[in-house]
């Protein structure tokens, strides 16, 4: 019986996979309020049209470079979706700054809106604060070095 056998240098290039990237963080911009009064549901259609009872709508957020974001809470874990015209998740953070969400926007959507036992949110608030307080202090560090 013939038994086909690949070098084993071709055999580790064929399993050996790919590095997953880093996804690269955006520029955080300044916003301010612009309009409070006539709500804008499109965005939240175009995200998730099953959910959109669920979602009230807070009120309209520019950019410093133009860009409009729709502010939605969710009715129960009272946390925020900030989305723009184009259906793009952005963060805000604790400086008071918008970012742009590199991360899958399902995972985002469903920590807004799953909700699985008291007191879960604030373990999860806590979590979330953590980690981004850990990248702002590398952020601030690189730049140091930088400079």
């Amino acid at each position: 019986m013939f038994v086909h056998t690949l070098p084993a240098t071709i055999v580790a290039m064929a399993t050996k996979q790919p590095k997953r990237r880093k996804p690269r963080r955006k520029e955080p911009h300044d916003g301010s309020i612009v309009n409070y009064e006539q709500p804008v549901w499109e965005p939240l259609l175009g995200l998730a049209r099953i959910y959109v009872d669920e979602f009230m709508w807070m009120g309209e957020i520019e950019l410093d470079n133009g860009t409009p974001l729709q502010a939605y809470k969710h009715y129960w874990t009272r946390r925020y979706l900030h989305l723009d015209g184009e259906g793009n998740a952005w963060f805000y953070r604790e400086d008071g700054r918008y970012e742009q969400l590199v991360d899958d926007i399902v995972h985002h959507f469903n920590l807004v809106v799953r909700w699985h036992y008291p007191g879960q949110h604030q373990e999860e608030c806590e979590e979330r604060l953590a980690l981004h307080e850990e990248r702002i202090s590398e952020e601030t560090r690189s730049g140091e070095l930088a400079s």
